[in-house]
């Protein structure tokens, strides 16, 4: 099986990472190296490994293990995130930004076509946050957009099924887009897992895409209670 291997010279970051795999991805194995040096000298070991890397270390950093390692896809992992960076038409780079955020990761980790849906064990789906700030006291609102976000969101749904079914990358990456601004507006959590399908979309990745699918299936029906439950309510919920 595939390691992560992370080389990071910070150890808070170090702890947080191994904290992050530890809770989130304890199925897969990893290792921490505190230098590039460090890694370098063990980089034998690594050629099937899934390499993140921060992007400036004390002896090197992204550009060091590019050259070291041309061929290979990286993640690179920043708190100073770069619009050039980002829109590098490298295909070998994709970035995460710090602090690592378990979804973020997890979309990372796709793009090495390893299939990973976070637990959806929870109490509520849907975080009114966003819509409070739009809706303020006007329930009515808030009824309305929610409804119109569900009838929108089962469309969505049945398209990218459809998508899938056919094979069509392009319908799944736009169907991804929709999804991302349904998962945002709902508060879902989901737009990392959306934009990476949305970015990557490609036979590559048919496990995840099915995946992407599937955590939105399965989340429809607890949203649409949830839902329900709000527009019964007399008042804005909490």
């Amino acid at each position: 099986m595939k390691r992560i291997v992370y080389i990071e010279d910070d150890i808070v970051d170090q702890m947080a990472f191994k904290r992050l795999m530890q809770v989130h991805f304890s199925n897969i194995p990893y290792q921490c190296y505190s230098s590039f040096s460090t890694f370098k000298a063990a980089q034998a070991q690594h050629h099937n490994d899934i390499l993140i890397t921060d992007n400036h270390l004390g002896d090197g950093g992204s550009a060091e293990l590019i050259a070291l390692m041309p061929h290979h896809k990286l993640i690179v992992v920043s708190g100073t995130s770069s619009p050039q960076f980002q829109a590098s038409a490298n295909p070998a780079i994709t970035f995460v930004a710090k602090p690592i955020a378990a979804e973020a990761l997890a979309a990372a980790l796709t793009w090495y076509a390893i299939p990973l849906a976070l637990s959806t064990s929870k109490k509520n789906y849907i975080n009114l946050s966003y819509l409070k700030q739009l809706a303020g006291d006007d329930k009515t609102f808030l009824d309305s957009i929610l409804l119109t976000s569900l009838a929108e969101l089962e469309k969505d749904l049945a398209q990218l099924q459809t998508a899938i079914a056919a094979r069509d990358y392009k319908g799944v990456k736009f169907c991804a887009h929709k999804l991302k601004s349904r998962s945002h507006v709902l508060g879902l959590g989901y737009e990392a897992r959306a934009l990476a399908v949305e970015s990557n979309a490609s036979p590559e990745l048919d496990v995840e895409i099915q995946s992407f699918y599937q955590l939105f299936q399965e989340a429809f029906e607890p949203i649409k209670n949830e839902i329900e439950a709000i527009v019964a309510a007399e008042v804005v919920p909490d």
